[in-house]
């Protein structure tokens, strides 16, 4: 659990890192879009629609003049109402911010526009993350189907190898059970050269010179 949850973590970060990036680079082509246009809002309403339209995981774009009001945006229900709280935040502070948007449920970031050192303006876009997340899940399920499989094949060979050392273990005990009664004519079959199979060789020998004994002792007494 705490691996998958590490991996979660690391994959989340690794996202939101990348999310960041995109919007950044988007942001930064729109601004110079922008800037060609001289600002002209006809046209930078155009490219905006144009991004969305090539770009479906982008929700929203927008660009805000000073004051906070929309000028620009992909929705287009939103040109000439004040942008959210947290752009406005931005606008005010001249900082880029990035937060998470329920409104176009995805991950915004917000950069302030500067001309000659002054802030006039500011670029939004809001990207959907959960076609990232759905892919971010299905690659840890992968993972994790790979790890059960892989503790599966472990626990079978810790099986076979475990039973291979304790059943040679069980018939030299079962040996000296049978010894302990006065049976000396059993004897261990070795089937391995290790040294399980050592013991058994040892105990063989034992068990012959303990024979040869006895009979000697046996003979000497008729």
């Amino acid at each position: 659990l705490t691996m998958f949850a590490l991996i979660a973590i690391n994959m989340g970060s690794m996202l939101n890192d990348q999310i960041k990036s995109d919007s950044k680079i988007i942001i930064g082509q729109a601004i110079m879009s922008l800037e060609k246009s001289n600002f002209n809002i006809a046209e930078s309403q155009s490219y905006m629609e144009e991004i969305v339209k090539a770009q479906p995981n982008i929700t929203n774009f927008q660009y805000l003049d000073l004051t906070g009001n929309i000028l620009v945006s992909s929705d287009k229900s939103k040109i000439g109402k004040s942008g959210d709280a947290k752009a406005l935040q931005s606008l005010k502070d001249g900082i880029t911010k990035d937060y998470a948007s329920k409104e176009y449920k995805g991950f915004t970031t917000v950069v302030p526009q500067l001309k000659a050192g002054n802030i006039i303006g500011l670029s939004s876009i809001t990207i959907n993350t959960q076609g990232l997340q759905y892919i971010a899940l299905n690659i840890i399920k992968k993972i994790g189907v790979l790890f059960i499989l892989s503790l599966i094949v472990i626990l079978i060979f810790a099986y076979f190898f475990s039973s291979k050392i304790t059943k040679p273990i069980k018939n030299v005990v079962l040996a000296l059970e049978t010894i302990s009664e006065g049976d000396f004519t059993a004897t261990l079959q070795v089937r391995s050269k290790d040294e399980v199979g050592a013991l058994a060789i040892a105990m063989n020998k034992t068990l012959g010179i303990l024979r040869e004994m006895i009979g000697k002792i046996g003979r000497a007494h008729v």
